[in-house]
């Protein structure tokens, strides 16, 4: 029981400390003229693909921006709507979105999902997550992916239980760019890191 407390806690501050590196490194990576290292995060990013077509997504927590890269040059970047908390999701319902490196894991056709707001009288909202539903593969987490939403007044904002929400004509180019075991990196903001920090002592 004492090993695998302690080796919980290893990968968790393993993963924090990797996260904050990644967060100092531009995570545009999609000029001509990047530098050495700028071309070595993408190729680094790129292994973590099942496919070789080059294409990965990275969230930027801090500017809430979603960006879509196809070999280190970026396509596309749209406002999005991150977790209500700052900081890496540590357990389900903190409404935090998750932070380092996943894969897309299923694309769901969500157009006919229900959503229960909780503490409203508002009835259940059929399609309220957008007609797609990207699922990321996320370790101890099942729910966790980007999607659209029946409003954008919260988009630039922290508002979601941890998921990212698109605008939903956004949510289909992103759709269509993706496909299954793409990587989609996920960069904590200054907020978040923050958060993280003085959850390790650090």
């Amino acid at each position: 029981m004492v090993m695998n407390i302690n080796l919980k806690l290893f990968y968790k501050i393993l993963s924090v400390l990797i996260i904050i590196s990644l967060g100092t490194i531009n995570s545009s990576c999609q000029t001509q003229n990047s530098n050495n290292d700028n071309k070595s995060f993408c190729k680094l990013l790129s292994r973590y693909s099942l496919n070789d077509d080059g294409k990965v997504i990275i969230i930027d927590k801090g500017s809430r921006m979603l960006k879509m890269l196809e070999k280190g040059k970026q396509k596309k970047s749209f406002e999005i709507t991150i977790g209500e908390e700052a900081g890496n999701k540590a357990k389900s319902g903190d409404n935090r979105t998750p932070e380092g490196v996943f894969l897309v894991q299923k694309v769901h056709n969500s157009s006919a999902w229900i959503y229960f707001p909780e503490m409203d009288t508002t009835n259940p909202i059929v399609g309220a997550y957008g007609p797609w539903f990207v699922r990321l593969k996320v370790p101890g987490f099942k729910g966790i992916g980007i999607h659209g939403f029946y409003h954008d007044e919260d988009l630039g904002g922290r508002a979601s239980r941890g998921c990212i929400r698109v605008n939903n004509k956004h949510l289909q180019e992103v759709v269509d760019f993706v496909e299954i075991g793409m990587p989609v990196l996920i960069i904590p903001g200054e907020d978040d890191i923050k958060v993280n920090k003085a959850e390790l002592n650090f």
